[in-house]
């Protein structure tokens, strides 16, 4: 491999890397914020790395399952009441009654990993897509401000 391949390996590495960081960051932020620790071990579970092959990094986030389990669950129990309403059977066509309504219960919002892993991916892909030109766009600049302060500073 080239040196501008392993400079743009490097470079998404260094970004998956930060990601990992800021989602493990939000990730806390929204379990405190939800009130859905007890005894913390969930926060202190949260863990990021970069992991694969040299030539495909990818981005592995682990944490214990309960955690995820909670939202799981929040959405199937969701998705039952709205089929519920969603389609009436029989009786309650000819009848036009529908008792079969479920309860209005208060739910705690338990939606902290999807909201903020799907929300922060739009941002991950910019980054890689341009961050890359950026820096060397950026890298460029100095080199070229450095050789004219160079130029200047010998007349």
């Amino acid at each position: 491999m080239d040196a501008e391949g392993e400079k743009k390996l490097l470079f998404i590495k260094l970004i998956l890397e930060e990601h990992g960081k800021h989602l493990e960051k939000l990730y806390k932020e929204a379990i405190e914020a939800r009130e859905l620790k007890k005894t913390g071990n969930l926060l202190s579970s949260i863990h990021s790395q970069v992991t694969g092959t040299y030539e495909n990094p990818k981005l592995s986030i682990s944490f214990y399952s309960y955690g995820r389990a909670l939202e799981i669950r929040y959405f199937q129990k969701h998705q039952k009441n709205y089929e519920k309403l969603k389609s009436p059977t029989a009786n309650q066509l000819v009848w036009g009654v529908r008792n079969s309504r479920p309860k209005k219960v208060n739910k705690k919002d338990v939606l902290w990993y999807t909201r903020n892993t799907y929300g922060s991916l739009n941002y991950l892909i910019s980054t890689l897509m341009y961050g890359y030109s950026d820096d060397i766009i950026a890298n460029s600049k100095s080199i070229f401000k450095k050789a004219y302060d160079n130029q200047n500073q010998f007349k």
